[in-house]
């Protein structure tokens, strides 16, 4: 009898811890789905010129470098449930650091930092006059090339070409093909790979981030905007005057898109 006198004191011990922590267990069970978290999106930007309107517009904090090691740098800010990262590759001097090295250092930081759902890089571009677009459109791209990464094996053709898939916010009749070369395309430098590729815009960054979004199985966007004709003549201080329009609409369109776009 005693024997089973204690067995019941030591169940009865026990009982209300077991409870207790099947009860704790169940609520650990919530769906993931039943809570809502915000989306962290990350915002690549080659220029500090280019990104200096978005800051403004977006009301984003200044959060210093995101490496002690490396020049980018980053700011924060929210809109809606979006926790907004935006970095930009940084400067040496008067240099901003354009360029597809750069913007490589830039996104995988990004990426390892902030762990965001969504990328975006947005910035300026040359166009083909042959394309039809005017000095100040915005567009959403839909593709992004390598311009001037040769590798003259048929298994390596593709990827030295790029064909990176970008995301859309709207659906449109018509799709734009950004190039990115390491140089400023000029008039002097306009080859048959453009017209091969079906290249719309140049820039020198879209498709290194484009291969880092797409290696780290990230949706991706592309925002480019119009400040010059790459097969005219350069005149530095139009550019200089279309490129401060242009990066202001930059940013009423992004801001636009972030408010907007109830679900990337």
């Amino acid at each position: 009898m005693k024997i089973i006198k204690k067995i019941i004191i030591l169940v009865s011990f026990f009982v209300p811890f077991s409870i207790y922590a099947i009860e704790n267990e169940e609520t650990l069970k919530i769906k993931p789905e039943s809570v809502k978290m915000n989306k962290n999106i990350l915002i690549i930007v080659a220029m500090q010129s280019e990104a200096d309107p978005i800051i403004s517009k977006l009301k984003l904090r200044d959060m210093g470098k995101m490496s002690h090691l490396l020049r980018s740098n980053y700011y924060f800010g929210m809109i809606k449930n979006y926790n907004i990262y935006l970095a930009v590759n940084g400067k040496k001097e008067n240099v901003d650091y354009v360029g597809a090295e750069a913007t490589v250092i830039s996104s995988v930081l990004g990426i390892e930092k902030f762990n965001p759902d969504i990328l975006i890089n947005i910035g300026t571009s040359g166009a083909l006059s042959s394309k039809k677009l005017m000095i100040g459109d915005i567009l959403n791209i839909s593709e992004s090339f390598y311009l001037d990464r040769n590798i003259p094996i048929p298994e390596y053709k593709i990827y030295s070409e790029g064909h990176f898939k970008a995301n859309l916010f709207t659906k449109s009749k018509r799709e734009y093909k950004v190039c990115s070369s390491l140089s400023f395309v000029t008039k002097k430098s306009i080859n048959s790979k453009m017209k091969n590729l079906g290249c719309d815009l140049f820039d020198m960054e879209a498709a290194s981030f484009s291969f880092v979004a797409t290696e780290s199985n990230r949706k991706f966007y592309i925002i480019k905007g119009v400040t010059d004709y790459v097969d005219k003549e350069f005149n530095y201080t139009q550019f200089k005057t279309n490129f401060n329009m242009v990066t202001h609409k930059l940013a009423d369109y992004l801001h636009d898109k972030l408010l907007n776009t109830n679900d990337f």
